[in-house]
């Protein structure tokens, strides 16, 4: 993170689960090989929020292999699945820190043994091929279906969908009343995007996320 002046909102960084919030200069600070790069991100810096979520290998076992009611997966994908707002209070904000303090907790004592060694072991030399096993389930988890296109633009199909992308228009609103014009321009999207990563530092992460980049400004100039 440092080495790429990427400096987040707001951090939380546990042994097992970490989370960064980035709300400007996420996309600006990637080392892109295209030469529109700059102009792609600060188009997606204007839109776009993204929030990192990053799982250890213990995390991922249990997200993938963990029964639908474990507590910790459930903790995992209420990690995943929220948005932060600018309407949260500190108090909401204390409670979201002190759920993930205490998954990152019951991940230390969740130790597997033979299950989760061989999982490991498994999962690291699958290669690409290892997004079959962590994609389903959590997509699962998250009670959505995978890859779906979104339906303003089909083409593309974030891992994903939690809230379809609408652009702000003021005709929308359903009458003239403050209320009503503040949700007509308010844009909505949430997607999630996966990816595996097993090397110690971002060797590889740019050019995935250059890539998100490219297709999600190409979606808000489409549309």
């Amino acid at each position: 993170m440092a080495d790429h002046e990427r400096e987040a909102d707001e951090t939380d960084v546990g042994a097992h689960v970490g989370v960064w919030f980035f709300k400007n200069r996420w996309a600006s600070a990637l080392r892109a090989e295209s030469t529109d790069h700059s102009r792609r991100a600060s188009l997606v810096e204007s839109e776009f929020a993204m929030r990192w979520v990053a799982l250890d290998l213990r995390a991922t076992w249990i997200l993938c292999t963990g029964q639908d009611d474990d507590p910790i997966a459930e903790s995992l994908v209420d990690a995943i699945r929220t948005v932060p707002s600018i309407a949260d209070t500190r108090e909401l904000k204390a409670t979201q820190q002190g759920a993930l303090n205490a998954v990152n907790q019951l991940l230390s004592q969740r130790t597997g043994g033979e299950a989760f060694e061989a999982f490991s072991t498994s999962f690291a030399g699958k290669g690409q091929q290892r997004s079959r096993d962590y994609e389903p389930p959590i997509a699962r988890r998250l009670g959505r279906s995978l890859s779906q296109g979104l339906k303003v633009r089909g083409g593309l199909k974030p891992d994903v969908i939690m809230e379809e992308y609408a652009p702000c228009s003021v005709t929308r609103a359903a009458s003239e009343d403050t209320k009503a014009i503040e949700q007509a321009i308010k844009r909505g999207c949430h997607v999630v995007e996966m990816t595996a990563h097993t090397q110690e530092d971002m060797r590889g992460l740019d050019a995935y996320l250059s890539d998100k980049v490219r297709v999600y400004a190409e979606l808000l100039e489409s549309v």
